[in-house]
């Protein structure tokens, strides 16, 4: 057969991308469809086809941070767009092979999960996605604000087999609290989402954690 006649690899995933899910309206390269990949990023990906995929510009390694001020080697998508941009973090950080999870957290960012979830969404409506009350970590430390386990609700399995969702939330009406009541929310404790606190600051979503877990 003629080379004339074969697409582009990069054409091909595009195609892939545009029909994988019915979502109208939102980017393709930035589907998240469930059971099978986060955007253009799926189990099997590399850092080798992702820029094979999106361009060498759109796929950048560079270091990530981790928390603590731990670095790790991982990869930047979208890195001149900050409402496409996410970060991949590989369990093989050396060949960039075997992805674990894509972090979204940019301010207005293109990027939608299943039920409307994004980067601002308040709490009150993850209780509503998720069915239930669930719990997360104390505010003002490193790893403050983290919800993964869900408590058995909805979220647990809104990505579908095989991928798993976290979050970070974040206050941003803590000032105008009655004293004393953020410091019920502070501090390396579980806290509800029923707390009176909880719902008094004006939670909402600060980062999206998508992961795959292992095979």
């Amino acid at each position: 057969m003629s080379g004339q006649g074969l697409m582009p690899a990069r054409i091909l995933f595009l195609l892939f991308l545009c029909f994988a899910t019915p979502l109208a309206g939102q980017d393709p390269l930035l589907r998240v469809v469930p059971g099978r990949r986060i955007g253009p990023v799926a189990r099997t990906s590399t850092l080798a086809t992702l820029q094979a995929a999106l361009g060498k510009a759109a796929a950048v390694a560079e270091s990530l941070d981790v928390g603590e001020g731990i670095l790790t080697p991982g990869v930047t998508l979208f890195p001149a767009d900050s409402l496409r941009r996410a970060w991949v973090y590989w369990s093989d950080t050396i060949g960039f092979t075997r992805p674990t999870t894509v972090l979204i957290r940019s301010r207005g960012t293109r990027w939608t999960l299943p039920g409307g979830l994004t980067i601002g969404t308040p709490l009150a409506r993850l209780v509503e996605l998720n069915g239930q009350p669930f719990r997360f970590s104390g505010f003002g430390w490193d790893y403050g604000g983290r919800a993964s386990t869900w408590d058995g609700g909805k979220l647990e399995g809104i990505l579908g087999p095989g991928m798993t969702l976290g979050v970070t939330l974040e206050p941003t009406c803590q000032d105008s609290m009655p004293a004393g009541h953020y410091e019920a929310i502070v501090g390396d404790v579980e806290i509800s989402s029923e707390m009176p606190e909880a719902r008094e600051a004006c939670i909402v979503v600060d980062e999206l954690w998508i992961g795959f877990t292992p095979p």
